[in-house]
């Protein structure tokens, strides 16, 4: 280890091993669920360089290895439907803002030799993610806090600060490795460097631990059914598709199995018919009271000239208890529809507090900590997706859930359909197989009881980071003053 990272590390073999391991772990841990443990590896040798070679050979090195690293994540994107510029021009921004951070951690932990500045490169970076999720068209969806949805332990702890925690985390542990090795000849520092990072982190999931195995036994249990009809996206988007009313007799079929399955709720995807028309709410209203169940469909709603992706939840009489509209739409795909204002919240009367949001909705934050604020126990979500980013949009939908202490049951069209407690334990999970007519998936899941701690406190976790970033800043100026 100590000859891999010597003073000559800037030899192109030894650069090559920079490149080449931290590439690919964030490429793995960003494309393959299994593999998301390795964000905790993936940037432990770019700091090693950093601190060790010059600002020119930093930023050249930390360019190509993170930017790299992010490219599976472009390439599957560039088989959407979306212009794939956009994702260009968000990598790129976010490759210089890390190269940004890591120059300041290297000047700062080579000029005063301290442990904190592990601390001040993950604050570093959890405001960039703060700023991000409040200011960009694309909310909160590109953290790297959403690697770590399989890890339940960790994930716990966005209950308290929301997933700005993980991301926190996730930057803190290899900055403090990196850190303790380049620090590792004075025993004392090097021990403090990393000992004080991974106190913090078995805190964390001691706090997990406990609360993965408390459960409230006060709240409802729902049987939920979830149902996706196969229809090719690129032939759903050029209208080139199966007939719409071949598609809703499929839809009512499905309804009719999962009912008789024993579903009291059955959820179906956004748009599943692109166009509006009374008759198709007066079958879907006779189908749920025919079965006597609750259903939740997203469909084509309009008033006036006005257009809206909505969603519309009926009784087990048949009758609209809410119509929803999408308040964050896609752009430019659906530039046509008006973006609804209200939040979707009911009460039953056997089954809780009830939330509907729409896709692209559970990136945005402010108005999901509303909801838990409300006292919701589950979340229902039709949704999308566009294949290759099913999971990563389950995952979003799954880390809102434990943010906002409810359950969430998800039902992407071309992507994933999901059941997930408050915890984020997966309960139940079908992703789409284009080589059957339709995804089932049915089961029966313990909701939440919302009013986390994030809802009630809010950003607190992410303010705090900017403080503590801000400080130490002020602190390393100072000492660069004084000599």
């Amino acid at each position: 280890m100590y000859t891999l990272f010597s003073a000559k590390l800037d030899t192109i073999p030894k650069v090559a091993v920079v490149v080449i391991f931290s590439s690919i772990a964030y490429n793995l841990s960003a494309s393959i669920p299994e593999a998301r443990f390795l964000m905790w590896l993936a940037p432990i040798p770019i700091f090693i360089y950093a601190l060790q070679s010059s600002v020119l050979k930093t930023l050249y090195v930390g360019f190509i290895a993170y930017f790299f690293g992010k490219c599976s994540t472009l390439i599957a994107y560039s088989q959407a439907v979306l212009p794939i510029q956009l994702f260009i021009i968000s990598f790129l921004t976010e490759t210089i803002v890390f190269l940004i951070i890591l120059t300041i951690f290297r000047y700062n932990a080579r000029t005063f030799k301290h442990w904190i500045w592990s601390f001040s490169l993950a604050c570093a970076w959890t405001t960039y993610e703060f700023f991000v999720a409040f200011h960009s068209p694309d909310g909160a969806i590109t953290s790297i806090a959403y690697s770590q949805i399989a890890n339940l332990p960790i994930l716990q702890v966005a209950y308290i600060t929301g997933f700005l925690g993980i991301t926190f985390l996730l930057m803190l542990v290899p900055t403090s490795i990196a850190l303790s090795w380049h620090y590792r000849m004075e025993k004392k520092l090097c021990m403090k460097t990393v000992g004080i990072p991974i106190c913090l982190l078995i805190l964390v999931m001691f706090f997990g631990i406990y609360r993965l195995n408390y459960t409230a036994d006060r709240e409802p249990e729902i049987t939920i059914g979830i149902v996706a009809i196969t229809n090719p996206l690129k032939e759903y988007i050029f209208k080139n598709s199966l007939s719409e009313d071949i598609i809703l007799s499929r839809y009512l079929q499905s309804i009719d199995y999962l009912a008789q399955a024993g579903a009291s709720v059955v959820l179906l995807p956004e748009k599943i018919v692109r166009r509006y028309d009374e008759s198709i709410l007066r079958q879907l209203s006779e189908c749920a009271g025919r079965n006597q169940i609750y259903l939740i469909v997203g469909a084509i709603s309009k008033e006036g000239d006005k257009s809206y992706n909505s969603a519309y939840l009926f009784s087990q009489k048949g009758e609209i208890l809410l119509k929803y509209d999408k308040q964050h739409l896609l752009q430019p795909i659906e530039n046509k529809y008006i973006p609804g204002n209200t939040s979707g919240t009911i009460k039953t009367l056997e089954m809780g507090v009830w939330g509907i949001s729409i896709c692209k909705d559970m990136d945005f934050l402010q108005s999901l900590r509303e909801y838990s604020r409300q006292g919701i126990n589950i979340m229902f979500v039709p949704a999308l997706d566009f294949y290759i980013d099913g999971w990563n949009h389950a995952s979003v939908a799954i880390m809102r859930g434990v943010e906002g202490n409810y359950a969430v049951a998800r039902a992407g069209q071309w992507g994933v359909l999901s059941l997930s407690d408050s915890c984020g334990r997966m309960i139940a999970v079908s992703p789409i197989n284009e080589l059957e007519p339709q995804t089932f998936l049915l089961g029966r899941v313990k909701t939440g009881g919302g009013n986390s701690i994030y809802s009630r406190w809010g950003d607190w976790f992410g303010w705090l980071c900017v403080a503590i970033f801000g400080v130490l800043q002020i602190i390393s100026i100072r000492l660069q003053n004084e000599g």
